[in-house]
């Protein structure tokens, strides 16, 4: 979707009464659209780790002398594939036999690096640690190319100073229609969240507090309603792992 058209839905509608919700009559955007900005971008990344919205793949060459490889953008990967997003969790590993890797939970690091080969076990590929979301640990000795797919991150709208005429129609805001109540639904509960000094962060007048009901209320919808190809993320992970299908 577009950056106006989240501006539209939620300047007059949700956001219609509020000041968050007035508009320049010299840009034709929120007066406040410095403010407003990272509230979306908290929803973005909020949306993007509870449903799997995008994939994104990458491969990298593994060395026989290492065994651990942090995914960052600054890594060198192959064929000059850049990691466009940050990681969310890795999902997919497939070996340079193109086998499906198995991979371990985090809790099962421990000593079973001395357990790992490079032959395929039960029609998998080599077996694959997952010491952190973004880290990868290959089996001693391994060399050879790992393809790897994984849940990628929103990408951020870019913040805007005030007062900046910005064509909000050419701005693309990083999720599919389906989600779109729920984005707005999740930057209403930051507006109306306030700071209070002997409390803190704390929902003003509840309101804060029913947008953020609301919000889960409407990401449980798209779960059932099936208008998230993917699901929820993780939801299956530890079904998957007792070697169900």
């Amino acid at each position: 979707m577009k950056l106006t058209e989240l501006i539209d839905t939620l300047t007059m509608g949700y956001l219609s009464n509020h000041v968050m919700g007035n508009i320049s009559e010299t840009t034709g955007l929120p007066i406040h659209l410095a403010k407003f900005i990272p509230m979306v971008n908290a929803g973005l990344m909020d949306l993007h780790k509870k449903f799997v919205i995008r994939k994104e793949e990458v491969r990298i060459m593994c060395s026989a002398s290492i065994n651990r490889y942090e995914l960052t953008p600054e890594f060198i990967y192959l064929d000059g594939y850049p990691m466009t997003s940050e990681i969310v969790r890795i999902m997919e590993v497939y070996d340079k036999t193109g086998a499906l890797c198995t991979m371990d939970n985090i809790s099962n690091v421990s000593a079973k690096y001395a357990e790992h080969t490079k032959e395929l076990i039960n029609g998998y590929g080599i077996n694959i640690m997952l010491p952190a979301f973004n880290v990868i640990g290959t089996p001693k000795g391994y060399e050879g190319i790992l393809k790897i797919l994984y849940q990628a991150g929103a990408t951020k709208i870019p913040t805007v100073k005030e007062g900046l005429n910005v064509s909000a129609s050419v701005v693309t805001v990083d999720l599919p229609y389906n989600y779109l109540d729920a984005l707005c639904m999740y930057v209403c509960s930051r507006i109306f969240t306030t700071i209070l000094p002997d409390q803190g962060l704390t929902a003003a007048n509840g309101i804060a507090s029913t947008y953020l009901r609301m919000y889960d209320e409407e990401c449980q919808r798209i779960m059932l309603l099936g208008l998230s190809n993917e699901g929820v993320a993780g939801e299956y992970d530890n079904f998957e792992k007792g070697g169900w299908v």
